[in-house]
């Protein structure tokens, strides 16, 4: 009985936050309602700051465009990218020949983890949430990610940054790694990000980690 009448509040709160869930099959996981979007990477952060990704200076990036880019708040809450011009990363220092290349990468690739928190689509105007990052491309062979508070398993705590997602108005999100919002009860550091690697070599996942990198990012998101 407690479990019936818990999973009726939780109903009760989607229903009154504005976008009702639908109950995937066999009643366990709800969905959501999918929003595409159209993608900004603006030149700096909300502090003035540099941004350290970058668009490619095209203009912005929209979902199902002759650019092939796929960009939505997906069913469950996550926010999926999938970039098809350029998004330019500029490392800084350290930079070798084993480790990141600053440039532009065609096949970047975002996806978030709400860990726990409320789908993305259901936030309140004025809203925030600390969520888990990961932006990803593949160049030489390897899978390069950047994780902002993701490891390799892209799941687990690190110290890193969390992206904080503001909802503005009911059409538009804003995300970056800032430090102005505490995240999980300590300070967020101001876009830090671990980067790694991971190769397949026959059956076997290699992964080498790069280190800590600041990559202060603003992604502003607009429904399509």
């Amino acid at each position: 009985m407690r479990r019936l009448a818990e999973a009726a509040v939780a109903v009760s709160i989607l229903v009154l936050s504005g976008q009702a869930p639908v109950w995937a099959q066999g009643g366990k996981t709800p969905t959501y309602p999918v929003v595409p979007l159209i993608v900004e990477i603006n030149d700096q952060v909300s502090s003035g700051a540099e941004a350290k990704i970058k668009g490619d200076g095209m203009g912005a990036y929209y979902n199902g465009a002759p650019d092939g880019t796929i960009a939505s708040i997906d069913k469950y809450g996550n926010l999926i990218i999938k970039f098809g011009r350029q998004v330019m990363f500029s490392y800084g220092e350290p930079e070798g020949s084993t480790g990141p290349t600053s440039g532009g990468y065609a096949n970047s690739y975002i996806s978030t983890l709400n860990a726990g928190g409320r789908p993305l689509q259901n936030l309140a105007t004025g809203e925030r949430q600390c969520i888990k990052l990961n932006w990803q491309y593949d160049a030489a062979g390897r899978t390069l990610r950047h994780g902002f508070n993701r490891d390799f398993y892209l799941t687990v705590d690190d110290g890193t940054s969390y992206a904080v997602v503001t909802r503005s108005d009911p059409d538009t999100w804003m995300i970056e790694p800032t430090g102005s919002v505490n995240c999980a009860g300590y300070p967020n550091p101001e876009g830090e990000a671990l980067v790694f690697s991971q190769t397949t070599k026959g059956r076997l996942a290699v992964e080498t980690t790069f280190g800590e990198y600041l990559l202060p990012f603003r992604l502003t998101l607009f429904r399509q």
